[in-house]
């Protein structure tokens, strides 16, 4: 009895306290536009502007029309009729019947606002959520559209049966319980989100305001969030349309650090079977691109808005410290892995007084850096000083990955340095490619079995969509061979729409990707890192040396002096000093005599030593002022898992348990055959 008087008590509280933040945040954001019936529901929308043709924005899940940039809607309103509206069940509207089929509910309402307070054709301009119910539009009323923008697109979705049994019978009361639970830290998660949204960049105050106020504010929103997160979608009727000549004109955006919607499994993915889409990659920029960089949107929304806009185009933008660093590393980039400090998930710390920048993970309390800091070499004391101070205070330590000599023959001089050598990476001069191949018959072979299995090299700087899906595809075979999971941090897989300054080489058989290899400049080196060699299981002998050959005769024709495979894990061919304590170097012999059952780390050093380079460089991982721990290695161990560091064992693990079943079966094969015989 004293229980539930408790718990009723609880939630009588908590109910309160939901109640105090709904008025609260309605009497500090209140409604900006006016009220509309539309298909029995109460909506809140605004109009901006009155140009002769109709624009309408469709915002995301958990948003509402305060999302897009008053810059940028003021912009729009020069030359449309803008109408902005919270969607069903978001911000000051009422939600949809249960009932309704909600991307369909979503259509309806936005046809029949622009219906009352517009004119057709109307440009769509959808974020995040909204591009279901454009597409939807674009599918079933495509002479009604103008075109379609589409930033930070969610366009495929089928999530688990179960969870879409639980949206239709229980959404209400998971929601209404949500509403609940969230009291006490509604604030704390909602400003959470609203950094994640604008993650790498800062969230703009105003916006986390109104997010505090308007998102998730009532158990109806709640259930509108849970109703659009489960039910299953796919734009493949509207592609099949689109193959074939009809259907609309598409400009989509995507943040390339956006950390809520995968760029790659969503935009690029969607770009790739949509031939007339246009597309806009922003590097710098995460899930609120039409608000963190709407300066530099700005001239292509307008373009497209206006019709200039080619079809099927593509754009590369670097925004903000993205562009920075960029320009720190192909100033003084020096570090094989110079370049992939610009890989999306990195934050980047920047010189107050000098030209230099270090990019790094943050993990357990420990700044992992993606090799030395970015600067000129006579800074490199001073910068590093610097960036540790930084850490200090905010209570971290740090520790530097995948260094070389350099740094460490430089620090040694000003301060103690604890290093640990975590393998060798093999190096070549370009020019000397063409005499390694004609004094190695074992190479010449390699080539020569790919060559007459009629595979070619092809160089190209952005592959036609047709070319890039098969890319990826053979992309997804390799990682399906793998015995780790796809990882991040300086092995992800190169973005095939984001090359920049990269390069691909693509290897061909009878016209069908087999194999792929992606390069990275060193820009202070005049050299390149080949950082990703990707196979397909029907590649032939051969296909990864033709590959590098291909590479290798490129880069010496343009005079480069310097190449690499990058680092071989675990390997000491090139012998490096190191001062780890004794628990480490065991735990490396360990992993040495071992580690193959997780990784082909052998594999890996013997492939890179039968190309012959001219020499092994040693890398490290170090730490400055005390000794590497066991907390620094778990740090870097989790900086390269996209998934949580348990997951990935598990993965490990088991695919370890199938390899060595599959192993010892092999072995005992031979045996009871032999044994049946007798």
């Amino acid at each position: 009895m004293i229980f539930a008087l408790l718990t009723a008590l609880v939630i009588l509280l908590l109910g309160v306290v939901s109640m105090c933040q709904l008025l609260s945040g309605r009497r500090t954001s209140p409604p900006c536009g006016s009220f509309v019936t539309v298909n029995g529901r109460r909506l809140h929308y605004r109009v901006i502007g009155g140009g002769p043709h109709t624009a309408i924005y469709l915002h995301g899940s958990e948003g509402s029309l305060n999302d897009l940039s008053p810059e940028l809607a003021e912009e729009l309103g020069d030359e449309f009729r803008l109408i902005l509206f919270d969607r069903p069940g978001h911000g000051y509207s009422q939600s949809a019947r249960t009932t309704d089929d909600i991307i369909l509910a979503n259509m309806e309402c936005a046809r029949e606002i622009v219906n009352r307070f517009g004119s057709f054709p109307v440009l769509v301009i959808a974020h995040s959520w909204g591009a279901l119910p454009a597409l939807k539009w674009a599918e079933q009323y495509p002479e009604e559209i103008a075109g379609v923008i589409v930033a930070a697109g969610w366009f495929y979705q089928q999530p688990p049966r179960f969870l879409q049994c639980v949206s239709r019978t229980i959404a209400g009361p998971v929601a209404f319980t949500t509403w609940l639970v969230l009291a006490p830290i509604r604030k704390f998660v909602l400003t959470r989100l609203a950094e994640r949204a604008f993650a790498p960049c800062s969230p703009d105050p105003e916006f986390v305001h109104q997010c505090t106020a308007l998102w998730l504010n009532t158990p109806a929103a709640i259930m509108s969030v849970i109703r659009e997160l489960t039910i299953g979608y796919s734009p493949g009727v509207y592609l099949q349309a689109a193959q074939c000549g009809h259907g609309c004109e598409f400009l989509l955006i995507a943040g390339a650090a956006d950390l809520m919607v995968d760029p790659e499994q969503h935009t690029f993915r969607f770009h790739r079977h949509c031939p007339r889409a246009a597309l806009v990659v922003i590097h710098g920029a995460g899930h609120m691109p039409i608000r963190s960089s709407f300066k530099e949107l700005a001239p292509h929304i307008m373009a497209f808005a206006r019709q200039y806009y080619q079809p099927g185009a593509q754009v590369t933008i670097w925004h903000g410290p993205a562009a920075d660093a960029r320009k720190l590393v192909l100033r003084y980039g020096w570090n094989s892995t110079a370049y992939q400090t610009l890989n999306a998930r990195m934050s980047h710390w920047f010189s107050a007084d000098l030209e230099a920048m270090t990019a790094f993970v943050t993990r357990f309390g420990i700044n992992v850096c993606a090799g030395p800091p970015v600067c000129s070499e006579a800074d490199l004391p001073k910068v590093t000083e610097q960036f540790t101070a930084y850490t200090r205070q905010h209570r971290q330590r740090v520790c530097f990955f995948a260094v070389e000599e350099r740094l460490c023959n430089i620090l040694e001089h000003t301060r103690k340095l604890h290093r640990m050598q975590i393998g060798s990476q093999p190096v070549w001069d370009p020019s000397d490619w063409a005499e390694v191949c004609k004094t190695h018959k074992s190479i010449r072979m390699q080539l020569h079995r790919a060559y007459n299995k009629g595979v070619r090299v092809e160089e190209q700087g952005v592959a036609p969509p047709p070319q890039v899906d098969q890319l990826v595809q053979c992309l997804q075979d390799w990682q399906s061979r793998r015995s780790l999971p796809p990882l991040q941090f300086l092995t992800e897989a190169v973005p095939l729409e984001l090359l920049t300054d990269r390069r691909l080489f693509t290897a061909l058989q009878h016209d069908r990707v087999v194999g792929y290899l992606a390069a990275a400049p060193i820009p202070l080196r005049n050299g390149w890192l080949i950082e990703q060699i990707v196979r397909s299981h029907h590649a032939p002998n051969g296909t990864a040396e033709l590959l590098v050959n291909a590479a290798m005769t490129t880069f010496a024709e343009e005079g480069a002096e310097y190449a690499t495979l990058g680092l071989a894990p675990l390997s000491l061919v090139a012998e490096g000093r190191s001062n780890s304590p004794a628990w480490l170097k065991l735990f490396t012999l360990w992993m040495r005599a071992h580690g193959n059952r997780f990784y082909n780390f052998g594999g890996l050093e013997a492939f890179k030593a039968k190309l012959r380079p001219a020499a092994w460089e040693p890398i490290y991982l170090v730490s400055l002022d005390r000794q590497i721990s066991a907390r620094e290695i778990l740090a870097v161990a989790s900086a390269f898992c996209a998934q949580n560091l348990i997951s990935v064992a598990r993965h490990v693990i088991v695919a370890s348990i199938r390899q060595e079943t599959q192993q010892y079966l092999a072995r005992r094969r031979p045996a009871v055959q032999k044994k049946s015989a007798d």
